[in-house]
């Protein structure tokens, strides 16, 4: 059995066009939890799909869609994803900015050459799922190399539930953040969601019943420079995001964004991402031999241990389950690392070794 095939890089396209599709209602717990992790492919932003398509029974094929990397979205609980933020957005009832879910996010910058620059880095958003919906309550991020939590004073509302065909809402958030030394950034944004179609998805890892959402975004910032007691209103930004979401699944299992073209053109994709299963290039593989690490005990029941030779010191061990879904992900530390299996479920797991492009993996069992 070889390597990809072990971790499900196989798939199943549907070639079957339904006539009729089951309509569906979305509540909370079809979105992610703190702890899941989900793994997302990212094709070209090229794309000759009609993914504007809108109604009822519709079918949607993205089966031809081609990944070109891959990340995995990983929910971390508000209270170690980062201690320094951990106090305000700690989930207790009296809390404004109360959160049970963290996730990190590309870093932000705002301004421009022609007023101060605002940049926000090593950004981890915040969130509160509840049975009546899923909302922003603000972000922790590097302000100036200070560790700084921002919470919002009217949250961003992602979703409201339950989600059925025909829903629409519309939520305002804001926040505004002092910089010593350079002047004060606030930010205001309205996000209108309205489900708009479902259907039946294709894409390169499945087919899914789905409901598909559409948040249109209008965001604008006022930048004061305290050097020039000088501020500005800088133009607005206007973003889409098209979503498409199935039972259970935790996340959109397809999202493509845009934002409009100049002068009401047409739109321009500015990011696609999927939920996929672990893909490798069978040309860029170089196998690790078995023999350069070992792992035991197998079976093995709350611990195993892992010991690599001394070439691979510092690989990364990623656990898949049967699935082909990343469970964990570790660092060998000095060539001997003991991982805590506990709270895994018991089953088969296949542990995967890699350092500079190099795979090596080997089977055990949980019992």
């Amino acid at each position: 059995m070889n390597f990809k095939r072990i971790i499900l890089t196989a798939f199943f396209f549907s070639t079957l066009y339904l006539t009729s599709f089951s309509q569906q209602s979305l509540n909370d717990s079809d979105f992610a939890n703190a702890g899941d992790m989900i793994r997302v492919s990212k094709p070209s932003n090229t794309l000759s799909i009609n993914y504007k398509t809108a109604g009822a029974n519709v079918l949607w094929d993205f089966s031809s869609l081609v990944w070109q990397t891959q990340a995995v979205d990983t929910f971390l609980s508000p209270i170690t994803a980062n201690l320094a933020y951990a106090v305000l957005f700690s989930n207790l009832p009296f809390n404004k900015y109360k959160s049970n879910v963290a996730k990190r996010a590309n870093d932000i910058t705002t301004g421009g050459s022609f007023i101060q620059s605002f940049t926000f880095t090593d950004v981890i958003n915040y969130y509160y799922k509840s049975n009546k919906d899923y909302h922003q309550t603000g972000f922790g991020a590097s302000v100036g190399g200070i560790p700084t939590p921002i919470g919002f004073k009217h949250p961003d509302v992602l979703y409201k539930f339950p989600i059925n065909f025909g829903s629409k809402d519309t939520s305002l958030s804001d926040y505004d953040i002092a910089v010593p030394n350079m002047g004060t950034l606030a930010h205001q944004q309205t996000r209108i969601n309205h489900a708009d179609a479902w259907g039946k998805l294709i894409t390169p890892y499945g087919t899914f019943d789905v409901t598909r959402v559409i948040s249109e975004i209008v965001a604008a910032d006022s930048v004061y420079v305290d050097t020039f007691n000088f501020g500005i209103k800088l133009p607005p930004s206007r973003t889409k995001e098209y979503k498409w979401i199935a039972k259970g699944m935790k996340e959109p299992v397809l999202q493509i964004n845009t934002r409009p073209g100049r002068g009401g053109g047409a739109e321009t994709i500015t990011a696609i991402h999927y939920q996929d299963s672990l893909r490798v290039r069978a040309t860029a593989i170089e196998q690790i031999s078995s023999d350069k690490f070992s792992i035991y005990p197998i079976p093995a029941s709350n611990t195993i241990y892992i010991e690599t030779t001394s070439d691979l010191a510092t690989a990364t061990v990623q656990f898949y389950n049967v699935e082909g879904r990343e469970i964990l992900e570790q660092k060998i530390d000095n060539g001997k690392t003991a991982i805590n299996t506990s709270q895994l479920e018991r089953g088969i797991y296949i542990v995967a070794l890699s350092k500079n492009g190099a795979f090596g993996y080997k089977k055990i069992i949980l019992q």
